[in-house]
């Protein structure tokens, strides 16, 4: 197991040092500005989002299979897929973070939302909804985004004259890391398209 873990995770090199404190310092400020926006400022996005759950409910209770499988899978790789095109330009040092600002941002707001709503039973709904494949995504994304920033920041100091810096910027350890993401990616539209309606089902008998 040891072997197997050192090929997807060996030593850290130089350029992916500052994504490990970086991105996830983002995400929480994105999450936190979402949390805030969702109890303090009063838009019709809540009125959308309260559709949205009257919505899905309605499909639970009907028995609906939920989302589409491709539907699922496109919900599930859409930032890791921007995070990933970033990584291959020096762009992406100031583009990842963005993306993980705004993904913690979005997320949040949605759940706080929820709660501030519907109470308990939409922090149910969200942990429902959002739980199984966030459980799969982010962690995911964390990665991606680490390897990405790392590439990024090698391809900047190189497009202008600097010199490189660790390891190349894609190798067969970048490969590595995408692929096993995007195994537990698909793994997750699965999940979001299959499972998580029963769920919800389930959930939809306390309201």
């Amino acid at each position: 197991m040891k072997k197997f873990l050192a090929r997807f995770f060996p030593r850290r090199n130089e350029s992916e040092v500052p994504g490990l404190v970086l991105l996830p310092a983002f995400f929480m400020l994105g999450a936190a500005a979402g949390c805030l926006s969702a109890l303090y400022i009063q838009t019709d996005l809540d009125g959308t989002l309260v559709s949205y759950v009257d919505g899905y409910l309605s499909l639970a209770r009907a028995g609906n299979s939920g989302p589409l499988f491709l539907s699922a899978l496109l919900n599930a790789f859409k930032y890791h897929a921007i995070i990933v095109v970033c990584g291959l330009s020096g762009l992406g040092i100031v583009l990842i973070p963005g993306v993980m600002a705004v993904r913690g941002f979005l997320l949040t707001y949605a759940v706080t939302t929820f709660v501030r709503v519907l109470g308990y039973g939409g922090l149910l709904l969200s942990a429902g909804i959002f739980g199984a494949q966030c459980l799969i995504a982010l962690p995911c994304l964390l990665l991606l985004g680490y390897q990405a920033f790392g590439s990024a920041r090698t391809l900047f100091s190189l497009s202008t004259g600097g010199k490189k810096i660790g390891a190349p910027a894609i190798g067969r350890v970048y490969m590595l890391r995408t692929g096993l993401c995007a195994a537990a990616l698909t793994v997750g539209a699965v999940i979001d398209a299959y499972l998580t309606p029963l769920l919800v089902s389930l959930i939809a008998l306390q309201f």
